[in-house]
């Protein structure tokens, strides 16, 4: 696959079958997945090459020094520690320097952080992406970030500062135009939103189970022809996807020599332009202060918003249960209303006067049965509560109100005994279910254990 500038076209393959305008990739969130060694580094640092030959600016953050060759034949600017650097920095806390120069300037800039340590990296790139957000609103023109490791930078699962500052640009970036290039050999760690809401992806070969899925949900295909795809790819190859067409391609070798694997040569000098912005970025890096007030309270005043939007949320929330509460209370006055008619208070007892042929047989009862079963205090307080409406009945949710129960806590108890014994019956009157104390079937019982 060979990528060339023809009538501004960008060319992936010799037959032409693939192919991008720079408008296609201008403001676009691309994506270059694959494991280790299978050419997923040679494929951004084709497409970089690419911008680069238009005249467009990069910015690429390099963990391994795998792109500093770049300026073989390119204007580019080389921040860090190792030997390659233009610009040696001791600390990354006035990163944002850099990137503000970078975007005013249209300077093409690789941030080599291979040297520092993961705590420097993530509070340097985060006040360099911050600031090129916050200045890219008002400075809109191409400008193309190039981030390796990605699943380090935009993790699935834990949220940074970094990380939100990322997201933004690659899924609101199109209208500031920012583009975002993605490469990352462990996709399922990469964040799915990011991930899923790339327009173009390269797909190099990969093996890990996890992988495989998130292939085979980007791609329109079934499981096992991802699967059987991805294990037919060579080292170079790659499936292209964008605007739901797939294409496999052999990426070209990238025009600079690969670090990794060609001698470099013996010294690689700058040129004048690029000795001029030196000496600039110098006078600015010296009178800049460290990564502190402006990135920082700004993002205290963020946090604060934030803090804010969720305390609405919270509030919203509260209200919509308080009327759920009210709801839930009318509907037990509701109940409770329509239980007066029975004219029955669970403390009131069943006097020797009132009734006093059911009054004998309960006390009967409770001697032959119930002080010999565990939970009869319960059942006791249900047969009051029947006796009180005898010769009439109650449905099952009555009777559980009246007793302050459960419905299913009313047939867990040795109320389902009764029934059996046909002590307790149910009677069907309409579209409810009744139930109405036997005293027939009371009295046999008893004659019968006595």
């Amino acid at each position: 696959m060979v990528i060339l500038m023809i009538n501004n076209y960008v060319v992936i393959d010799k037959e032409g079958k693939v192919k991008f305008t720079l408008h296609d990739i201008i403001g676009k969130s691309i994506a270059i997945l694959g494991i280790r060694g299978s050419g997923k580094t040679n494929t951004a640092a084709v497409l970089a090459e690419e911008i680069l030959k238009n005249k467009l600016p990069v910015l690429i953050v390099d963990p391994d020094s795998e792109y500093w060759s770049l300026r073989e034949k390119y204007d580019v600017l080389i921040i860090g520690k190792s030997r390659h650097a233009d610009i040696k920095l001791d600390k990354l806390d006035k990163l944002y320097v850099i990137g503000e120069y970078s975007l005013k300037n249209n300077l093409s800039v690789i941030v080599d952080i291979s040297e520092y340590r993961t705590s420097e990296i993530l509070k340097g790139l985060y006040s360099l992406f911050d600031k090129i957000w916050s200045l890219s609103f008002n400075i809109r023109r191409p400008y193309f970030i190039v981030l390796e490791e990605a699943h380090e930078f935009i993790p699935q699962f834990k949220n940074t500062e970094l990380k939100e500052v990322l997201s933004r640009i690659a899924l609101r970036g199109r209208k500031r135009g920012l583009s975002i290039i993605l490469i990352s050999q462990r996709s399922a760690k990469v964040d799915k939103d990011v991930l899923t809401q790339s327009e173009i992806l390269f797909l190099h070969k990969v093996i890990h189970p996890a992988d495989l899925k998130v292939y085979s949900e980007i791609l329109p295909l079934k499981y096992s022809d991802v699967l059987s795809l991805i294990s037919k790819l060579s080292v170079g190859q790659c499936i292209v996807y964008r605007d739901g067409l797939i294409n496999i391609v052999k990426v070209r070798l990238r025009e600079t020599f690969h670090p990794g694997f060609t001698p470099p040569p013996s010294e690689l000098k700058r040129t004048k332009r690029m000795e001029v912005i030196y000496k600039e970025l110098i006078k600015l890096l010296k009178s800049a202060e460290p990564t502190k007030s402006p990135d920082t309270s700004k993002h205290l005043e963020e946090k604060i918003r934030k803090l804010i939007r969720e305390n609405e949320e919270l509030k919203r929330k509260l209200i919509e249960k308080d009327e759920e509460i009210n709801k839930l209370k009318a509907k037990i006055d509701e109940l409770r209303n329509e239980l007066k008619r029975f004219n029955i208070k669970i403390a009131y007892p069943l006097n020797q006067d009132e009734k006093p042929y059911l009054h004998s047989l309960l006390e009967q009862f409770e001697k032959a049965y119930l002080n010999n079963r565990r939970g009869f205090k319960r059942v006791k307080e249900y047969l009051k509560i029947l006796a009180k409406v005898y010769p009439s009945g109650i449905t099952s949710k009555e009777l559980a109100i009246l007793a302050g129960k459960s419905v299913s806590s009313i047939y867990n108890s040795n109320l389902k005994d009764l029934i059996e014994l046909g002590i307790i019956e149910k009677r069907r009157i309409g579209r409810k279910v009744y139930l109405v104390l036997n005293d027939k079937n009371l009295r046999k019982y008893v004659n019968m254990v006595a």
